[in-house]
């Protein structure tokens, strides 16, 4: 009897297994291990159901490190034979194929843990598989694929090669542009300078044509005035020392050569302290002022024929 019953609970147990085996599962697979970095590969999920609903992926561990490029879904049904309240019958499967086309984006051994596939609010989990991700095609060195090898080995010390020699190509462009930059610079530099020295140069031959040009209009104003006053003084009639207008006379006289030679303007109108001050109170005029100040006070003679002598002088 315990016998019996032994056998009856192991055929209960091994229908139930069978029972949730053909009513959701998942397998999880790739076509391809071994990949190249942003290489595309396959990733399928074979998902069996016996009860109609939704399938959908929840969740992929480490998917992130990949771009997802294409996604599809194709299904497919079948009969098999389930057990049912202790009875033998066929039942409809429907097995739903979800496949991912990814390509890696990151160089690693990635291990896709298992995913999360779910169904009317019931989640299972499928296998897990690994990838290995490179920069360069892994190929298994067996005798059938030697030429494969060496053309890989070969193409890869091409990629070497070409990458050493664009590393040189790049390197020497790089000097190039330095050292033409530089001289580009040192010409530039040399342009400013002579730039700035021509018009140092200019404005030294400006300022001494300049200083040319004052000194000989300075010399031609001296011998205007010279020819001026010269011109001047033959007109001049100078009063007799009896001349009852002699203090008026030479007084005119006086500020008419004054005029000549200081370029004093309106001099006709100024007092005697105006003028001393226009004509830098040289000595001379000022000798002049004092005896033409004291001879509108006194009629003395030898005051006169001085002061005569001294505006002829001037």
């Amino acid at each position: 009897m315990k016998k019996i019953f032994k056998i009856f609970i192991f055929i209960l147990i091994f229908v139930y297994i069978i029972w949730n085996a053909f009513a959701f599962d998942a397998q999880m697979q790739v076509d391809k291990t071994n990949v190249w970095l942003w290489e595309t590969f396959n990733l399928r999920f074979e998902v069996k159901t016996a009860t109609w609903g939704n399938i959908s992926i929840k969740d992929i561990k480490n998917i992130n490190n990949f771009n997802i490029v294409w996604k599809s879904q194709s299904s497919s049904s079948a009969t098999q034979i389930v057990v049912e309240n202790w009875k033998t019958k066929s039942k409809s499967i429907t097995t739903y194929d979800l496949d991912l086309v990814l390509q890696a984006k990151n160089k690693w051994k990635f291990e896709l843990w298992p995913a999360i596939i779910n169904q009317n609010w019931k989640d299972i989990k499928t296998n897990s598989v690994s990838v290995n991700v490179t920069d360069v095609p892994i190929i298994n060195n067996t005798s059938n694929n030697n030429v494969v090898n060496s053309w890989v080995n070969n193409s890869l010390r091409k990629k070497t090669i070409e990458k050493y020699d664009y590393n040189i190509i790049y390197f020497l462009l790089i000097i190039i542009w330095i050292v033409w930059t530089l001289f580009y610079l040192n010409k530039k530099w040399l342009l400013f300078d002579n730039s700035i020295k021509k018009i140092e140069d200019n404005n030294i031959d400006t300022e001494n044509n300049n200083i040319k040009d004052e000194k000989k209009i300075t010399d031609n104003e001296d011998e205007i005035k010279e020819v001026n006053i010269e011109e001047i003084e033959k007109t001049f009639s100078y009063p007799e020392i009896n001349d009852i207008d002699f203090n008026n006379k030479i007084d005119e006289i006086f500020r008419k050569k004054l005029e000549s030679k200081f370029w004093i303007w309106n001099i006709y109108w100024l007092t005697y302290e105006e003028i001393l001050k226009k004509t830098w109170n040289k000595q001379e005029i000022k000798d002049v002022v004092d005896l033409l100040v004291k001879i509108k006070y006194s009629n003395v003679i030898l005051d006169k024929n001085k002061l005569l002598e001294l505006i002829k002088d001037i």
